[in-house]
C-alpha cells in the first residue's frame, strides 16, 4: 500500500504527539539512551498502534456487514441476530479483537455467524 502525503503528514503528527506523550516536553528519551532499547519501544508502540486500527477495521467491518438480520443457510427462515459474540485473532503484530452478532435459525436450529468477507470468505 503506497501511503499518501497527506497520511505520511498524519503519521508525522501522531508521532511528535507521541514522544511528547511518552518522553515529555523534549520529546525524546535522555542522551545516551541505546538505539536498541529506543526501537523496542518504538516497536511496542506501532504494533500497539497497528493492533488497535486493525480491531477497529473489523469492529467497523462487523457492524456493518454482519448484524443485520439475514436468513438461515440450511432452510431459508430469517435469522434475527440478537446475541454478540467476541472474536479473538492474533496478528503478525498481536492481538486483534472485536464482537460480531451471531444468530440460531428457530425452524431448524442451525447455529452460525455472520461471514466477514476480509477474513478468507470472499464471497458478498
Amino acid at each position: 500500500m503506497a501511503i499518501s502525503q497527506q497520511l505520511q503528514a498524519r503519521i508525522e503528527e501522531v508521532a511528535d504527539e507521541l514522544n511528547t506523550e511518552l518522553y515529555g516536553p523534549k520529546g525524546c528519551p535522555p542522551w545516551g539512551t541505546k538505539f536498541v532499547d529506543m526501537e523496542q519501544q518504538t516497536g511496542e508502540i506501532g504494533d500497539a498502534i497497528a493492533c488497535a486500527m486493525l480491531s477497529r477495521e473489523l469492529q467497523r467491518q462487523a457492524e456493518e456487514e454482519g448484524h443485520p438480520a439475514g436468513k438461515c443457510g440450511g432452510c431459508g427462515e430469517p435469522i434475527p441476530f440478537e446475541e454478540v459474540a467476541g472474536r479473538l485473532l492474533q496478528a503478525r503484530r498481536g492481538e486483534v479483537a472485536w464482537q460480531e452478532s451471531y444468530g440460531r435459525c428457530r425452524r431448524c436450529r442451525k447455529a452460525f455467524f455472520p461471514s466477514v468477507p476480509s477474513l478468507g470468505n470472499r464471497a458478498g
